[in-house]
């Protein structure tokens, strides 16, 4: 009878065998390529011995199969003893330690062959064996577990809403999100998906040159938080599974966005999960481990030309930020980080105004006071007007002149209300950013003024 018939440690034991001998032969080669590594006779390995007295015991009332296993058992043991004591007895240690398993799983398949075989003789029932241990169900790939979503938090402002979660950091539990997530805000609140409202007067930093903030929580508050992920660059595989679980939308519903691991760079990681508006501070959790390897933060949408000239494919790419190569630090004042993010979002939206008037669409619903523009727009439209009545093209292209110099000069002070001022990390990089689109703008404008002199020249 196959000893297979009786359970999976008689397989388990003959799959281990290999391996072991291996090691055997290993051990053994050494030995005897390095005669001089000691000087010391065989020395007698009580565990060894006791070991092939079981064999001797078992082998006669084993199936063949065990038999030839069992006997390559005992020939290796016997070597081992004819070989001289290693100064460090390490590893003929741990190979007796593992030849010790499999011998003792290759005994009980003996002892349960022959209570089979005396049971058919005798005409009887056989015993029944241990009932196998059930595999535990296997988790849906697809869904989160309920502690993983339990560390997760909505973070709300008084100008707009994200997703956070809670980690543990140097023996410490942080609620961490993107610091675009907060900055902008007068104030803000983080409540659990249970309801619990964790207080946002903790130690708040932020991560110098990237996007990302976390607000100390205190311990007793952290039941349920996530593991960030050492190295994903090594310890995580492109196309296996993300989840990326958050505010979708705003709605104060985890939502679990699921897609697969596109790569790993220096700062970012970039997946295919399509999170969306609301997920951003929303953990990436790389699925065969349940670890956190970035933080979404943002998209890129982008034309590309069709090759056939026929239609344009619009693209988008979903990043966010690695945790764990964070270098540094800033602890952040919150009435300061706050000042400092009321004004960088007055200049992100004047910017947006400033463009929406240079390519004639409508100006978006921006949290910025409009006055000025309103002033300069309707000094225009009673230039345009006044143009009209006179019959002057050249009032009308002069019109246009004033009108973007208006704007040039509105844009121009808009801005110095952050000149000279030291800024926290984040801001500092927001507002570089900003001058750079304000030197695009500022060209746009000065090219319509050229081009109207040109115009005006030629009247």
């Amino acid at each position: 009878m196959a000893p297979e018939n009786h359970g999976g440690m008689v397989q388990k034991a003959l799959a281990d065998i290999p391996q072991i001998n291996n090691d055997l032969e290993t051990l053994i080669n050494f030995i005897n390529d390095h005669p001089d590594i000691n000087q010391q006779q065989p020395s007698a390995i009580p565990s060894a011995n006791d070991m092939m007295d079981q064999i001797d015991t078992a082998m006669p009332d084993a199936d063949p199969d065990m038999n030839i296993a069992l006997s390559a058992m005992k020939r290796g043991l016997q070597d081992m003893q004819k070989t001289p004591a290693l100064d460090d007895d390490t590893m003929r240690s741990d190979i007796i330690k593992d030849i010790n398993v499999v011998v003792n799983e290759l005994i009980s398949g003996v002892q349960a062959m022959k209570k089979h075989l005396a049971a058919v003789a005798a005409n009887l029932p056989e015993a029944p064996e241990p009932a196998a241990a059930v595999a535990p169900p296997k988790v849906d790939s697809k869904a989160l577990s309920g502690n993983q979503l339990k560390a997760l938090v909505l973070v709300e402002g008084d100008e707009g809403v994200g997703t956070g979660f809670i980690v543990k950091l140097h023996d410490q539990f942080f609620v961490m999100t993107n610091q675009h997530v907060l900055s902008g805000n007068k104030k803000f609140t983080v409540t659990g998906m249970d309801g619990t409202h964790y207080p946002t007067n903790g130690a708040l930093f932020g991560a110098v040159g990237y996007d990302v903030a976390m607000l100390k929580i205190p311990a007793e508050l952290a039941v349920y938080y996530l593991e960030v992920m050492d190295d994903p660059q090594t310890n995580a595989q492109a196309d296996e599974a993300v989840t990326v679980p958050g505010n979708s939308l705003g709605a104060k519903v985890p939502l679990q966005i699921n897609g697969k691991l596109l790569g790993v760079g220096p700062e970012l990681v970039e997946v295919n999960a399509k999170f969306v508006s609301g997920n951003s501070g929303s953990p990436i959790i790389y699925r065969p481990t349940g670890k956190v390897i970035g933080i979404a933060t943002y998209t890129l949408t982008y034309q590309l030309e069709d090759t056939k000239k026929t239609d344009n494919v619009t693209t988008t790419r979903w990043f966010g930020y690695r945790i764990d190569n964070i270098k540094r630090w800033e602890a952040l004042d919150w009435a300061r980080f706050s000042a400092e993010g009321i004004k960088v979002r007055a200049v992100e939206d004047m910017s947006d105004l400033l463009i929406a008037l240079l390519e004639g669409q409508k100006l978006p619903d921006v949290n910025v006071d409009k006055t000025l523009i309103d002033g300069a727009i309707s000094t225009y439209q009673s230039d345009k007007a006044l143009a009209q009545r006179h019959n002057s093209p050249t009032e009308y292209v002069e019109a246009i002149q004033r009108l973007n110099n208006n704007l040039h000069s509105i844009g121009d002070n808009n801005l110095k209300q952050l000149t000279g001022i030291p800024l926290y990390s984040y801001h500092a990089n927001k507002l570089k950013e900003q001058l750079e689109l304000r030197k695009e703008i500022d060209k746009a404008f000065l090219d319509i003024n050229r081009l109207a002199s040109s115009v005006n020249a030629n009247l």
